[in-house]
């Protein structure tokens, strides 16, 4: 059989795929094609036809199976094909037998002990010294911190559940977050020496030590969690996984020269940590495997091609093993908003959140996003029989009430998401999406449907009033009459909106900033989330940055909170500023309940900030306006006092002078004397290369 031979082993090796596509294909003539994909994966497909039909084979990765291979492949596949058979039907129920005996197979002869690692998600000086605008809490030794997010880690959960369905394998989980959370006092001088600490009083010893990262404000506590654990267990393999080390290996083992990570994982760790658990030997395993990289690949003269090895039917993952959390302690979140925790405002005795994902992967570009690189941007589901039995088990096995959904794109297929919402009213669970909404997919039908599941809060990701910054430079296709559209259908139908925006991104102006914010304010949401553009290691903003100048590694951790960004057009401090100036005004000064007049609702935001700020003095001031006009005089009168004690103060007295907020003023409300309304003119907070004019 004839070969065109378009390729050659020089196109293959050098063959790309354009950033805003999720795969590209180059032909080799012959019905063969080299399929590359933008989270690096390479194969080979073969295009058949039968009854007009077309149908696509996968043939196997590259370079596991190489151009010669591939060739002969497709002729034998082509052959088998004009007989009426489908050798992929034969070759996967081989692979099923194999698999069924594999399982006796895998049994390793001693009981492996793997310890995963998840690192403070913020950086070690946001912990100890929290921004103006962040949550923090007064520990036992009097001193605020900032608040860590215990959500499940469901990375390890899932790898765990997975390595269980082996091999017999003892799991032990440390989350870092939790466990700061529940400390009395921190007077460590580092957080590698907590670390090393800490685990150093572990009854446990690792064979292998995983420390899973997900975002660039971890990257250094990431480190220090991979070198304390070499510190202490030389012997032990010492990995990394997530998307720090998936999108910066090459940094991590060339520029750093680092010594302590025996591998680090490229992409989703199931397979590729249970390959690695059960090979002969592990480190010549590590070297040879594409999905893990290490010091002696990345410093060699030859390119390091890495490889993703996904499970593309994700049902083959058993029920995530929620054994390792002690549900009590991540349950236990002292700064954790009001909003967030649904109806009761409590997390208390078993009333706490159980975290899932139903699906991988995100077909979308947005810039500041780097999900797609660690999941892919095909998207592969659980089914919807598999998604009813999690949440069966963990309504009946563990008492759960509350889901929340941590899909990156739970929008994809929105039968699928009708019919999960059915499941989530059968079982009366309230439920939270903290990601994975997409606006545009959010119609009235959706919505009521959203409702009727019980469902009473949702995270809109408006990300920014600007249509240029949405266009241009987040590439995300969102319209902002979309998002005032979305919030206020959720107002009218009773549900709960917290707008999530971002500032600073890389080309935003700031004539952006301002029109930004003058648009926000035709969003009806009921509170609004700032954030700074935080360059995640693996998005396009981050390239981006990067190649302007922008940045410097030495700004890796980085969170949402601090700006590390500097253009032409401002400096971080401009951002900062603005940042603050956007939540003042947003969910203060021009907040939307009180524009309704649903002062209740109004009431319950100002009092989630007092929790965790109790000399803020917008939240006393509003909650006072709020108490005076539910006809709550003696609250009135309690937060009247609380803002004449804190306005004067240098933090709020610029604040309170700009936007008229006076106790005078205010004791008119007592007798609705006044409106609500101020005259404020437009905000430069700062000279742009210069310093604040204003506090914090």
């Amino acid at each position: 059989m004839s070969n065109q031979n378009l390729l050659t082993i020089l196109k293959v090796k050098k063959a790309i795929c354009p950033k805003d596509k999720m795969h590209v294909d180059y032909s080799d003539g012959c019905n063969l094609l080299f399929r590359v994909y933008a989270d690096g994966r390479r194969s080979w497909i073969v295009r058949l036809y039968k009854g007009g039909k077309n149908f696509a084979r996968g043939l196997g990765s590259y370079p596991t199976i190489s151009l010669k291979e591939a060739r002969k492949s497709r002729d034998n596949y082509k052959k088998q094909w004009a007989k009426g058979i489908d050798p992929s039907i034969t070759k996967q129920k081989a692979k099923n037998l194999s698999n069924k005996k594999a399982l006796n197979k895998k049994i390793v002869p001693n009981k492996l002990q793997v310890l995963f690692l998840v690192p403070m998600h913020i950086s070690f000086d946001s912990f100890l010294n929290p921004d103006s605008n962040s949550r923090s809490y007064i520990k036992d030794d009097g001193k605020a911190y900032n608040s860590l997010a215990t959500d499940l880690p469901l990375g390890p959960l899932s790898m765990s559940a997975y390595l269980k369905k082996f091999i017999d394998v003892e799991v032990k989980l440390i989350d870092f977050n939790v466990e700061l959370n529940l400390s009395s006092d921190f007077n460590y001088k580092d957080y590698f020496e907590y670390c090393k600490t800490f685990l150093k009083k572990l009854d446990f010893k690792p064979d292998f030590v995983c420390v899973s990262s997900l975002f660039s404000p971890s990257f250094d506590n990431f480190m220090d969690c991979g070198k304390a654990s070499k510190k202490l267990w030389p012997k032990s393999l010492v990995l990394g996984g997530g998307n720090i080390p998936t999108n910066d290996s090459k940094y991590i083992y060339d520029t750093l020269n680092c010594d302590f990570f025996d591998g680090l994982c490229i992409g989703e760790g199931e397979k590729p940590l249970l390959d690695l658990l059960t090979a002969k030997d592990t480190k010549k395993y590590l070297e040879k495997a594409m999905c893990w990289a290490t010091q002696k690949k990345l410093k060699s003269p030859f390119p390091f091609i890495s490889q993703h090895n996904f499970i593309e039917n994700l049902d083959e993952i058993p029920f995530y093993d929620y054994s390792l959390c002690d549900m009590d302690r991540h349950g236990l979140n002292p700064a954790a908003p009001i909003d967030l925790k649904f109806e009761d405002g409590v997390n208390e005795g078993q009333d706490y959140a159980f975290h899932i994902m139903t699906s991988r992967g995100c077909p979308f570009v947005c810039t500041f996003c780097a999900a797609h690189r660690t999941h892919g941007r095909t998207m592969r589901y659980h089914s919807v029989e598999r998604v009813e039995n999690d949440l069966k088990k963990l309504k009946e096995s563990y008492g759960a009430t509350k889901i929340i959904f941590q899909d990156d794109h739970l929008m994809g297929d929105k039968d699928r998401v009708y019919s999960i919402l059915d499941i989530v009213g059968k079982f009366k669970l309230q439920s939270l999406y903290q990601n994975g909404l997409t606006l545009y997919a959010l119609d009235l039908p959706m919505l009521e449907a959203f409702y009727k599941a019980g469902v009473r809060h949702l995270m809109l990701p408006v990300e920014s009033g600007s249509e240029r910054v949405l266009k241009e430079l987040m590439k995300k296709p969102l319209k902002k009459h979309i998002s005032e559209r979305v919030a206020k259908d959720c107002r009218e139908l009773g549900i709960y909106t917290n707008a999530n925006c971002i500032i600073g991104m890389p080309g935003e102006t700031k004539a952006d900033m301002q029109e930004g914010l003058k648009n926000l304010r035709m969003v009806k949401a009921n509170w609004f989330n700032i954030g700074i553009a935080s360059p995640v290691i693996g998005s396009e903003m981050h390239e981006l940055a990067q190649k302007k100048g922008y940045i410097s590694k030495d700004t890796m951790g980085a969170d949402f909170h601090k700006a590390v960004i500097e253009t032409e057009d401002w400096t971080p401090a401009y951002v900062q500023e603005m940042e603050y100036i956007f939540n003042l005004e947003l969910n203060f000064v021009y907040n939307n309940d009180i524009e309704y007049e649903e002062y209740e609702l109004a009431l319950r935001g100002f009092m989630n900030v007092l929790r965790v700020r109790k000399d803020h003095a917008f939240a006393c001031y509003y909650a006072a306006v709020c108490n005076a006009k539910l006809g709550n005089k003696k609250e009135f009168e309690k937060f009247l006092k609380l803002f004449e004690k804190y306005e004067a103060t240098p933090i709020w007295e610029k604040y309170c002078k700009k936007y008229n907020l006076t106790k005078t003023r205010l004791k008119l409300f007592g007798n609705n004397q006044t409106k609500l309304t101020s005259n404020i003119s437009n905000f430069d907070g700062m000279d742009p290369h210069g310093a604040a004019k204003f506090g914090p």
